[in-house]
Order: structure tokens, then C-alpha cells, then sequence
């Protein structure tokens, strides 16, 4: 079987982890960065055994190269993945994709006509402990669910020139929003009755960001975000008859059940939390699938909705 070649635009921090994740799949690797400025991450490549580090736009071109992984800033991803659709390219990019949903629609519809694979790279919806939980819910372990909440809270950003708080996309809905939504969103894909959000902003930039919503099942479902203070980052489910936890739920290693027969405790062993999206998405691409059953379009241009719009345009 023949390798799935990536190329990875935009090495920068979270590419680390990404590279990590790939040394566990087996039948694809990283062969190649694409870089504006290939003298900065010359070292970095070579650490890596990367020999190949390419333009974008001789990226995009490359016959060599079957798939890109998109770790740019979010404001540029949408150019980013359409140049790479255009030119024949599977795209996995990290979240958010899009800071539009329109550009969302649009993307995936363009991905579909050139039988591509667009995936966004919502890593937490793959996790061992998210599985085990909806196993839980859905055998009735914790009752009828009543309530869920998560959260992404980390003190970061005291730079206000940073990027993340000053360009289109900017802000902690973009940046740590999609991390509680999407688990959320995963667990619960009911419509929403109503929806309220609120946004904290310093400087006209969201820095702590809640979102409220009572689904078609009357589950009330809570999330929120923050760049100004740090949190317990936990999802908990709250049912009538028990509860569950998972802190730190996009990268977990255990989850909790909690019932009046004592706790039950679910574990997994990773190396990386990267390696389960990545194998779910080489896996799409050799069986040819037109998207992702689990962050397929759908879900991915409703969660860009809850970053991007005001509570009226949900």
C-alpha cells in the first residue's frame, strides 16, 4: 500500500503535535513543509527528516503530494484550502477552518465537486473518553440527561498585537470556542430551541465568550471560553439518575462516571491526540468518501455559525 504523502503549510507550534500524532499512522507521512519563509524552519525540518520545504504556491502544485495539513492563522485558511482543493489537494485544517460560514458552504461544496476530502481538524470529537461516554449516555448509565457543560479557559494572549486579537477571526470564540462546542455538539447534534451568547471584550476583541442552548430534547447545554483566566476545563454531563466528567476532554486520558452505585472510571493509553482525527481522515481519503461521518459539513458550518454570528443569526 502505498504512502498518503502530506504536506504540512504553515509549520509552526501546533505542527510539533501534529507530527507527533503522524508517527502513529502507518500508512501516510509528512514529506514535505510548505513555508514563506524556508530559511526559519530550515532546522526545524531537518529535525524532523523533512528534506523537502517548498513555497506554497510549489506546494500546491506538487504532484508528490497528496494532502496538506493547514496550521496557518485562521483568517488565511480559507485562500489556503481553496488553493489546495484547486489543485487536487485532500485538506485536513486545523480549527477553526473557517471564520465564515459561508466560506464553509462554499469550500465543501468545491471539495465534493473535485472528490476531494476537506476535513476540519476538530481533534477532541476523536478522543477514546468522548466514545466511552456517548456509550454511557446511550445505554441509559446516567438517566435521562438533563444538562451538559464544558469549557476551554486558559490565561493566554497578554500581547494585545498578537494575531489572535486583532485580525478578522480574532478573539477567544475563534481561537478556544470550538473546543467546548464541538464536544457538545458531538454529544448532543439536536437543534437548538434557543441560544444566547455572551462576549467580554477588551479592545473591540472577545476575550471571554458564553454560549447558552436548550436543544430540541430540552438538554440545557452550556459552554465557554477565555483567554483571561484559567479553568477547570471540564465537560460534565448531568443526567437524573448520575453524572460524567472528563476534564481536559480534547486530549483526555480518562473519563468518570458517576452513580448511586459508586464511580466507574474509563482510561486510554495514547501517545498523541492527534493520531485518532489523522487515521480517521487517511482512512477517508482511501475509501474515497465524499467527507467526515463524524465532523462532516454540516456540523462543521453550524459550529462556524456559533463562532462567527451574533445570537440573532443562529
Amino acid at each position: 500500500m502505498e504512502q498518503i504523502r502530506i504536506a504540512v503549510l504553515g509549520p509552526g507550534r501546533i505542527s510539533h503535535r501534529f507530527l507527533k500524532g503522524m508517527r502513529c499512522v502507518d500508512d501516510a507521512a509528512v514529506t514535505a513543509f510548505a513555508s514563506r519563509h524556508p530559511d526559519n524552519v530550515a532546522e526545524y525540518a531537518r529535525e524532523e527528516g523533512i528534506s523537502r520545504i517548498l513555497s506554497y504556491e510549489d506546494m500546491y502544485r506538487d504532484s508528490d503530494i497528496d494532502a496538506v495539513y493547514i496550521s496557518t492563522p485562521n483568517y488565511v485558511h480559507a485562500q489556503q484550502i481553496e488553493a489546495c482543493l484547486l489543485n487536487g489537494k485532500h485538506v485536513i485544517c486545523e480549527k477553526p477552518a473557517f471564520i465564515s460560514a459561508a466560506d464553509a458552504e462554499r469550500l465543501y461544496k468545491l471539495a465534493q465537486e473535485k472528490h476531494l476530502v476537506l476535513m476540519e481538524a476538530q481533534k477532541g470529537m476523536f478522543n477514546p473518553c468522548l466514545a466511552k461516554i456517548k456509550e454511557w449516555i446511550g445505554a441509559g448509565r446516567i438517566g435521562e440527561v438533563k444538562a451538559a457543560e464544558a469549557s476551554y479557559c486558559a490565561a493566554s494572549y497578554p500581547n494585545t498585537d498578537h494575531w489572535v486579537m486583532t485580525t478578522p477571526g480574532a478573539g477567544c470564540a475563534f481561537d478556544l470556542g470550538g473546543y467546548p462546542l464541538s464536544a457538545l455538539l458531538a454529544l448532543f447534534p439536536q437543534e437548538f430551541k434557543t441560544m444566547h451568547r455572551t462576549d467580554v471584550t477588551e479592545n473591540g476583541c472577545p476575550v471571554t465568550v458564553s454560549w447558552q442552548m436548550l436543544n430540541t430534547d430540552d438538554i440545557l447545554l452550556t459552554a465557554w471560553c477565555s483567554f483571561r483566566y484559567r479553568g477547570d476545563n471540564t465537560l460534565r454531563i448531568h443526567g437524573s439518575q448520575g453524572s460524567i466528567e472528563c476534564r481536559d476532554f480534547w486530549k483526555a486520558h480518562r473519563a468518570v462516571l458517576h452513580t448511586k452505585d459508586g464511580d466507574e472510571e474509563f482510561t486510554a493509553d495514547f501517545e498523541s491526540e492527534f493520531t485518532f482525527q489523522q487515521k480517521h481522515f487517511i482512512e477517508l481519503i482511501r475509501n474515497k468518501a465524499p467527507y467526515s461521518p463524524v465532523i462532516h459539513p454540516e456540523l462543521s458550518v453550524r459550529l462556524t455559525r456559533l463562532l462567527e454570528e451574533t445570537p440573532e443569526a443562529i
